[in-house]
């Protein structure tokens, strides 16, 4: 028999009434805090959060507006670079003869990648920023541009080989098209025995190697197969 008991359960305080009004307060009190309806602590708590939160909402909408107009500006910026840049390499025969020209002047400071994008931004500005406007690119700096306008370029071929793929026109429900007919051309020499042969004789004669009774003779095993 199980005599195991939860002493945690038991609370006597005997003849000590001070004690016993101590745990009845304790009690009615706590059952008052759990009857107590703690939503409006919490609402009030959420609409203070949502205030702050709406107020960063906004102070971000100020900086993404202010970043954006500020890189739209410096990518009008490196594009002034990149058009010195053509205008320099205009005055040389060779890529070569430009690298070492330009490493001579202050422009040396423009990385051998950066001034590659820089003059390629210069030379599809105006092709670029329509792509912009449509949404089509959307980065703001000439070496991801370079990156989405490739991108965009395959993709652009891509569409424009599938829509030039000629259509093939079914023949479901007309009877008087078949595989053969459809396939063939209209201007294709009609095929006899006669121009079979005639075709087999010129082979013997471009090739004397070859024996014609064993030809028919495998010719006529395929077709019994």
């Amino acid at each position: 028999m199980n005599t195991a008991i939860d002493n945690s359960k038991i609370v006597d305080f005997g003849n000590n009434n001070s004690a016993n009004k101590l745990a009845k307060d304790s009690k009615s009190a706590s059952r008052k805090l759990s009857s107590v309806d703690t939503s409006a602590f919490t609402k009030a708590d959420l609409t203070a959060e949502t205030e702050g939160l709406n107020d960063r909402l906004e102070s971000s909408a100020k900086i993404y507006k202010r970043i954006k107009l500020t890189q739209k500006k410096h990518l009008s910026e490196l594009r002034s670079v990149g058009t010195v840049l053509n205008e320099y390499r205009s005055l040389y025969k060779s890529d070569k003869d430009f690298g070492q020209a330009i490493a001579k002047t202050p422009l040396k400071v423009v990385t051998r990648q950066d001034r590659n994008d820089l003059m390629w931004l210069d030379t599809n500005w105006d092709s670029l920023q329509e792509l912009i406007t449509k949404g089509d690119l959307s980065s703001r700096n000439p070496s991801g541009l370079r990156k989405q306008y490739t991108a965009w370029k395959k993709a652009q071929s891509k569409t424009e080989d599938e829509n030039s793929q000629p259509e093939v026109e079914s023949t479901d429900g007309n009877p008087s098209l078949d595989e053969s007919t459809t396939q063939e051309s209209p201007d294709a020499p009609e095929i006899t025995e006669a121009s079979v042969a005639s075709d087999l004789v010129k082979l013997l004669k471009a090739n004397p190697e070859l024996d014609f009774d064993l030809i028919v003779d495998q010719v006529r095993d395929a077709l019994e197969k």
